[in-house]
């Protein structure tokens, strides 16, 4: 029973500095500014270290979105190959772009691992 609530416990602590990292309203609110309340870059115009990367939604997922996707981060020189680039997704996408194939009838897909 012990290790049920222990579990409980963390859990609810995991989803809280989640929702902090992400939405935190800052210092008034006793919270760390959360990446999606610090203001972000215009896409295409100069990149301000001090702003998040803008928002991006590129309609259908495909292969080709999500390369252009792909394209249009590192254009803003951002070294997605060095370890230290990450995206953020919600589990919903994440699900799928584990469903859309990269080609029709091939067997890899948007999103593997």
């Amino acid at each position: 029973m012990d290790s049920i609530v222990k579990e409980d416990i963390l859990r609810s602590i995991v989803v809280a500095v989640d929702s902090a990292a992400l939405n935190g309203a800052g210092a008034a609110n006793s919270q760390p500014v959360g990446i999606l309340t610090v203001g972000s870059n215009v896409a295409g115009g100069p990149y301000n270290n001090n702003l998040r990367a803008p928002s991006v939604t590129f309609g259908a997922a495909t292969y080709d979105s999500v390369m252009r996707f792909w394209g249009n981060v590192e254009d803003a020189n951002i070294d997605l190959d060095d370890g230290t680039g990450a995206f953020i997704v919600s589990p919903k996408t994440k699900a799928r772009f584990k469903s859309i194939p990269m080609a029709v009838n091939f067997p890899k897909y948007l999103w593997e691992g």
